[in-house]
């Protein structure tokens, strides 16, 4: 098979840098070492793949590699992996570098505290618990001196509690009305305009 000169140019620079038939970031640094367009210097490998004389010549260059991709196999050899790497170790270290960077920022800007409030209401039961409670029952006038059931305080703990006070904001649009830039700061405005008593 005959070559043109340019083409014998581009055999020898694959046989100086043979990693520049699969890597295009190699490719690319050869290409302006040597005053080429990288687009150029990828379409001649091309033209020497068709051709089939990359064969014994990446064959001498790079057995491993040859033999894999004749093969057919989907296994990476350890070597060839190693030097994936190789090529790209700025890139890889960049980004490490970048996303470690962002995620330090990350972790400083976010609370490092959150606050949750619960109400905890005491389930309605009768004084009459134990030996002495099923005594005063049984006794006339028994129930003269408990203390009525107060259900007012369950009713304002439920009036008081986020559920209420979100269904409410929720409802009547309150946060356009307070001008408020989240609901958290909406249920504040409402916490501090709302006064229940009894």
């Amino acid at each position: 098979m005959k070559l043109t000169p340019h083409e014998k140019t581009i055999l020898e620079l694959i046989r100086k840098h043979p990693d520049i038939v699969d890597n295009p970031s190699a490719r690319k640094l050869v290409a302006h070492q040597y005053g080429f367009k990288e687009k150029t210097l990828r379409n001649r490998i091309g033209d020497l793949k068709k051709y089939g004389a990359l064969d014994d010549l990446l064959l001498r260059v790079n057995p491993i590699q040859s033999i894999e991709s004749d093969s057919g196999n989907d296994e990476i050899s350890i070597p060839l992996l190693f030097r994936m790497f190789w090529n790209d170790r700025y890139f890889i270290i960049r980004n490490v570098f970048i996303v470690s960077i962002l995620a330090v920022i990350l972790a400083l800007i976010m609370p490092k505290t959150f606050r949750s409030t619960v109400v905890l209401m005491h389930p309605s039961s009768d004084d009459h618990s134990g030996i002495l409670g099923a005594l005063s029952q049984q006794m006339p006038f028994g129930n003269l001196f408990q203390s009525p059931k107060d259900e007012s305080m369950d009713f304002m703990a439920i009036l008081k509690s986020r559920t209420v006070m979100e269904s409410v904001i929720h409802e009547f649009g309150l946060i356009d009305f307070y001008h408020s830039e989240n609901v958290e700061k909406a249920l504040e405005t409402l916490g501090e305009n709302v006064n229940i008593e009894l």
